[in-house]
C-alpha cells in the first residue's frame, strides 16, 4: 500500500483549530478546493485548508475524511494528521458525492439521465451488504439515522429518503425559515437530529447553510456559513492537535509529492 511520507507544507489556515477534548458536533465543508471547519454558533468558518484541484465529494466516519479526486474518479481517505490511508476507483464512472453511516460508505454517481446510481461499499470499496440503487437527486447524499437521503433540486429543494435497498420512502420538500420562491441546492448532511443543506435562494444575498427539521422539512432559522458548499459533512470532532500543514500533506499528495510505493 501506498503511504504518504512526511511532507511538511504549509496549507492555508485562516485560524488554528482547537477541538473540545470530549468531543464536539462539527461540520466540514468543501468550496472552490478549499475545505472549511464549521461550528453551530460559531463565527464560521472556524477554519480552512487548501485542497488540490478536482476534489468533490465529503465525507468523515469519525476518525478520516473521505473525499473524490476527479478526473481519477478515485475515493481517497485521509486521516487527521493530513496522511493518506487508502484509496480505491470508484464503484462507476462519475462519483459526485459521498456519506457514511457509521460501517459502510455510499457513493452516487451521476448516470446522465438525470437520476444517481446509488452503491454501498465497505473502506476497502469493495460492496457492502445492500446492492446498488437508482434515486432522484445527484446534489448531495447523507444517511440520517437508517435512511439514505439525496437531495436534488426541481425548482425547490427536495430531500429525497430511502431504505438501504433502494426502497422510496418520502419525498420532503425543505422550504427555508425566510419564505423563498425558489432555491439552488447544493449540498447535504445531518447531526444525527437536524438535516443541514447548502443553497441559494432568492430571498437571500449568498449562499447559506440551514438546519431543517427532517419530519416536516421546516427551516429551523440557524446557520453555518454563507457561501456555495458544495461538499458537507458532520461528526463528532475531539481531536486536539491538528495543524496547518496536516491538509498541506492532502494536497502535497494530490500533487504527487512524498508518494513511495510499497506494493
Amino acid at each position: 500500500m501506498k503511504k504518504l511520507t512526511s511532507i511538511l507544507i504549509a496549507a492555508v489556515l485562516f485560524t488554528a483549530v482547537t477541538a473540545n477534548p470530549t468531543g464536539q458536533m462539527t461540520y466540514f465543508a468543501t468550496h472552490e478546493d478549499t475545505l472549511y471547519v464549521l461550528r453551530e454558533g460559531a463565527d464560521n468558518p472556524i477554519a480552512s485548508f487548501d485542497l488540490p484541484s478536482g476534489t468533490e465529494g465529503l465525507t468523515f466516519d469519525g476518525e478520516h475524511w473521505w473525499m473524490i479526486k476527479q478526473p481519477e474518479e478515485t475515493i481517497y481517505c485521509f486521516d487527521y494528521g493530513g496522511d493518506y490511508v487508502t484509496d480505491f476507483p470508484a464503484p462507476a464512472p462519475n462519483p459526485y458525492a459521498l456519506a457514511w453511516d457509521g460501517e459502510y460508505l455510499w457513493i452516487s454517481c451521476d448516470t446522465w439521465r438525470g437520476f444517481a446510481e446509488v452503491y454501498q461499499t465497505t473502506t476497502e470499496g469493495l460492496q457492502g451488504p445492500y446492492a446498488s440503487f437508482e434515486a432522484d437527486g445527484i446534489l448531495g447524499l447523507t444517511v440520517f439515522q437508517d435512511d439514505v437521503v439525496t437531495y436534488y433540486n426541481p425548482g425547490i429543494m427536495v430531500a429525497n429518503f430511502y431504505t438501504k435497498d433502494g426502497f422510496l420512502i418520502k419525498q420532503l420538500e425543505l422550504k427555508p425559515k425566510f419564505d423563498s420562491y425558489y432555491a439552488v441546492a447544493f449540498s447535504i448532511t445531518n447531526d444525527g437530529e437536524y438535516l443541514w443543506a447548502s443553497f441559494e435562494s432568492e430571498m437571500s444575498d449568498w449562499p447559506v447553510v440551514e438546519n431543517f427539521d427532517p419530519y416536516t422539512g421546516e427551516g429551523q432559522g440557524h446557520y453555518l456559513g454563507y457561501t456555495e458548499y458544495t461538499g458537507l459533512s458532520a461528526g463528532i470532532w475531539s481531536y486536539t492537535g491538528i495543524e496547518a500543514y496536516s491538509f498541506g500533506k492532502i494536497k502535497a499528495f494530490f500533487d504527487g509529492e512524498g508518494r513511495e510505493n510499497n506494493d
